[in-house]
């Protein structure tokens, strides 16, 4: 009946918010049962959980730049902020496509071939193009969402940055359209060869 099909329908439209947009640029080719590009929810679990830096990579005058920052999540944006001077956030703001990873080491996995040596991880990858975030009231709320992630409670605490300082620092907000996420976890996989050499 109708409230039957309106039922499913709301379940088929929450179940397709909690997916991201796909393409071959977050399509996981090696050991793709590590990962997926499309489970929203874990990609944004590992930003939340995982490492406080990030890793923002653009193309910066024709050449790849990578830089470490700190960041925090908002709802299906990250939000970034370094001086205003910096050519990776200003490539970033200008539309730049833009890559940034998490990555969490879990443990050293020895296995009795060096071969066979791994990490245990948990990686999340995030592409999507960023924008300045300039109106003066969502550009401290933003600076308040990082400062906590580093520091809960921290803003509260310290002096609030003045004019000057908030001059000098820029705030960008990158959009999550796609994203992938790969992880590992277990013990090492020893060939039968090397058990038997035990």
């Amino acid at each position: 009946d109708g409230t039957t099909l309106s039922h499913h329908l709301r379940a088929t439209m929450l179940f397709l918010r909690r997916l991201f947009s796909s393409s071959s640029l977050s399509q996981l080719k090696r050991l793709p049962k590590r990962g997926s590009n499309a489970d929203r929810q874990q990609v944004y679990t590992i930003l939340d959980e995982g490492p406080l830096l990030c890793t923002v990579a653009v193309i910066v005058d024709g050449h790849p730049v990578i830089t470490p920052t700190l960041f925090a999540r908002d709802g299906d944006s990250i939000l970034l902020h370094g001086h205003a001077a910096s050519r990776t956030l200003r490539a970033v703001a200008s539309g730049a496509p833009t890559c940034i990873n998490v990555a969490a080491t879990d443990g050293l996995v020895l296995a009795r071939a060096l071969f066979h040596h791994s990490v245990n991880y948990r990686s999340a990858t995030v592409f999507g193009t960023g924008e300045e975030i300039k109106e003066a009231e969502a550009k401290m709320r933003a600076l308040t969402l990082i400062s906590d992630r580093v520091v809960p409670g921290r803003w509260e605490r310290a002096r609030l940055p003045n004019d000057a300082e908030m001059h000098l620092t820029s705030v960008l907000r990158l959009h999550i359209p796609e994203a992938s996420y790969k992880c590992r976890a277990g013990v090492p996989g020893d060939e039968q060869v090397d058990i038997g050499a035990d």
